[in-house]
């Protein structure tokens, strides 16, 4: 692995950096800071049950303040250049 990519992957450089706040920050003030977890698996259970809302059922300002599943519902009936139309 070169040398950027390890920069890159440990958050050393990139414009993500805003996202990955944002996201850390919810994280934590959502998920972390509220439960009290008594064991490792409770910890993974109480993530994963927020990572899920977080993902799938909550409305996304780059999706256009839609859920996913609505983004994705609306993109099926918009023409893309990939089925014949142009943009």
């Amino acid at each position: 692995m070169n040398r950027k990519r390890v920069r890159r992957l440990c958050g050393l450089e990139g414009c993500s950096r805003g996202r990955e706040s944002s996201f850390n920050g919810r994280l934590r003030d959502e998920c972390l800071n509220v439960h009290q977890f008594v064991s490792l698996e409770d910890a993974r259970e109480k993530i994963e049950a927020w990572r899920l809302d977080y993902n799938q059922q909550r409305p996304h300002s780059a999706l256009g303040h839609l859920t996913p599943s609505e983004f994705v519902t609306h993109r099926q009936g918009t023409p893309t250049a990939a089925n014949g139309a142009s943009l």
